[in-house]
This record gives structure tokens, sequence and C-alpha cells, in this order.
């Protein structure tokens, strides 16, 4: 990265990590990010541990870095860019008409989802969830997809990691059935090869 006259050489580091934790489908170990943006591991650490205070980046159970939520929420914001909201709202908006059920926008988030947009049913008796609230992964058919698709872990790995007892005494109904659904749909994909 170029230095200019008026730089401020944290912002400029800060820039290189989150380039290279972008650059990865996967969460980067510290040894890659020093590597790759050739700042020394107590230097990027130090960087890193900032960035993840303010939630610009996560860390994995492993201690692997991938890029936070934050991101994605102040990207959202951004009026020349694209907002996936809005995009997402006439699509959600179809589906909600042919099923008359509410469908939901939801962000993962380490071991929960984050709703960001929802179209509500348009009958009476209704689910309606919080924009910003969270929720277990499976408790919601967005976490399903992603929780039961192959590489993201098994389904007893992620429940075992979110301590599904705890978060399921919460949501006694639905633990039962989204538990099930899970299992049905990582055996399909499976069998499929998917």
């Amino acid at each position: 990265m170029k230095e200019s006259s008026n730089s401020i050489q944290v912002i400029e580091r800060l820039a290189q990590l989150l380039d290279v934790i972008a650059a990865h489908d996967e969460p980067v170990s510290l040894k890659v990010l020093s590597a790759e943006t050739g700042l020394h591991p107590s230097t990027a650490f130090r960087i890193l541990s900032s960035l993840a205070e303010q939630g610009f980046v996560e860390r994995s159970t492993r201690g692997n870095y991938q890029l936070g939520i934050k991101l994605m929420q102040l990207g959202s914001r951004v009026r020349t860019g694209v907002d996936i909201r809005k995009i997402a709202l006439p699509l959600m908006e179809k589906l909600r008409d042919q099923l008359d059920e509410t469908v939901n926008l939801t962000v993962r988030e380490e071991d929960e989802v984050v709703y960001i947009e929802r179209s509500l049913a348009k009958r009476m008796i209704r689910v309606e969830q919080v924009i910003g609230s969270r929720a277990p992964p499976a408790c919601d058919c967005g976490g399903q997809d992603d929780a039961g698709r192959p590489g993201r872990g098994s389904l007893p790995q992620l429940c075992q990691a979110q301590q599904v007892a705890r978060l399921y005494s919460q949501y006694p109904y639905q633990s039962h059935r989204a538990l099930a659904g899970l299992r049905r749909r990582r055996e399909s994909r499976l069998r499929s090869g998917q």
C-alpha cells in the first residue's frame, strides 16, 4: 500500500488487514494475516483486537479472524452502494404472497442470526421478529439453511457450540421442530451430494 503525505499508519495497516480477511472465504489465522500484510504478529494482533472490540472483525471458535457484522451494517448505509435489504424486499414480498407467511432476512453473527429485514404476512395472526433482534439459527429457517450446509460443521457440533439446550429453553415449541427439520434437510443434501 502506498503511503501518502496525509496517511495515518495504523489506518493503512487496518485497511490491509481487512482486505486480506475479505480475500479469504474462510476465517484467517493471525499467522496468515501477518505474512500476507507484512505486519509483525503482535502489531496485527493489537489492531485486530481493537477491530474485534468494535465489531469490525470477529474471531471464530478456532481463534481465526473474519469480517464482522458491523461492516455489513455500515455498508448497507452507503447510498451509492448496494443495499441488500432493498434488493431482497421485492423477492421477500413475492414469497410472502405465495406462502402467506412472514419472510425474514437474516445475517449470521457467530452462533446467532440477526434480523435485518422482514415482509409481514397479511393475515391477522402472524409471527413478527423485531429488526435487529437475535435468535439461535435453528429457530429460524434462515439459520437452518446455513446450519445444515455441509462444511459448516455437523448439526451436533453446531448445537453443542451454541449450547442449544440453554438457548432453546427460550424457544420450547420451535426447538424440537427446528432440530428435526434441520436433520431432514442435512440428510437430504448429503444424499443428493450438495
